[in-house]
């Protein structure tokens, strides 16, 4: 990571970066944000959209192609703090002296790095597991202990990819609680890839959204949202009987049609006002309830669509199915 032209209030900066696979000309293309003190940013994508060589580049593991990514000029490589999804545990050390040779090797003092490793351990409930080699520790204790490791020193760039695979809902959030605060009360920031994504929403602010190799989005979480036509669940339950007629006339909208309630996926392709308007010819509106869509949701629709447009695509029926939705 170098040091030049970056924003001196910005963390880290990406600027156009492009990474290629081997003997290929697949890869990661023209990356371009930045991240700021206390941002707790969610890189999301599908599988092989290109998650892990991203983070990987900026753990410093891989070199881009081209393009840069710099940090503050405050920033040394021992600010930064990477999980890898791949294991990465010394394995003829017991657990304590795993996580603690973590805050050695980013230059805290002994005493400082005895504290730190006390402190994390108590956070990933590992305490006591001090004298344990770390293979006689489970799938989830190996996860939490390689977080430790990543997390000890207090990093002020924290890269973790997957840090949650193979724990369960208790230690998933506790972690993500824990990182957020971090990033909030300690001015560090985080990017971070989950399959959690419903931690992902609850404790992330920011989106960087890979598919196919290309950032389609970076910026708020709500504007990720409001970009998207999916916004509310609605519900709207009745009372009387609907004559066939009037069942006819709502089958052209994209509505499920239940005995005292319709449902449907409020978008800026349907009207509700229109749909209320029908129902109160011949029924009593008792109620109607919605709910905001979930980012699971909206991410499962958009991989709908771009397999369809894919397949049309392939047809010769539209055009290019990377052109869907792009937002930088």
């Amino acid at each position: 990571m170098g040091e030049e032209n970056i924003n001196p209030m910005s963390l880290l900066e990406c600027q156009d970066v492009t990474y290629f696979y081997k003997n290929t000309t697949k890869g990661i293309q023209h990356v371009t944000f930045r991240a700021y003190p206390g941002d707790c940013i969610a890189v999301i994508g599908k599988n092989g959209a290109g998650k892990s060589t991203f983070l990987n580049m900026v753990s410093g593991i891989t070199t881009p192609c081209s393009g840069t990514i710099s940090c503050s000029p405050e920033i040394n490589y021992h600010d930064l703090g990477f999980c890898s999804q791949r294991q990465s545990i010394d394995w003829y050390l017991n657990v304590y002296d795993n996580v603690r040779l973590g805050a050695m090797l980013a230059g805290m003092r002994a005493k400082d790095a005895d504290q730190a490793t006390k402190t994390v351990m108590e956070l990933m409930d590992l305490e006591s597991y001090e004298k344990t080699a770390p293979d006689g520790l489970s799938g989830g204790q190996q996860q939490r202990l390689q977080v430790a490791r990543a997390i000890v020193h207090h990093p002020k760039i924290m890269v973790l990819d997957e840090p949650t695979s193979g724990l369960d809902f208790h230690y998933s959030k506790k972690l993500f609680e824990y990182l957020y605060t971090r990033c909030k009360e300690a001015g560090s920031m985080m990017l971070v890839s989950s399959h959690d994504l419903t931690l992902i929403e609850d404790y992330c602010d920011k989106i960087l959204f890979f598919e196919n190799g290309e950032q389609k989005f970076f910026g708020q979480m709500q504007d990720f949202k409001k970009e998207h036509p999916v916004s509310k669940q609605v519900r709207i339950l009745y009372q009387g009987r609907l004559e066939e007629a009037t069942k006819q006339q709502l089958s052209r909208f994209p509505i499920v049609l239940e005995e005292g309630a319709v449902s449907f996926l409020q978008n800026r392709n349907i009207d509700m006002n229109e749909i209320i308007q029908i129902l109160l010819k011949e029924v009593t509106i008792v109620n109607i309830q919605s709910e905001q869509v979930s980012l699971r949701d909206i991410l499962a629709q958009r991989e709908e669509q771009y397999e369809e447009k894919s397949d049309l695509y392939e047809n010769g029926q539209t055009g290019d199915p990377r052109s869907l939705g792009d937002h930088q």
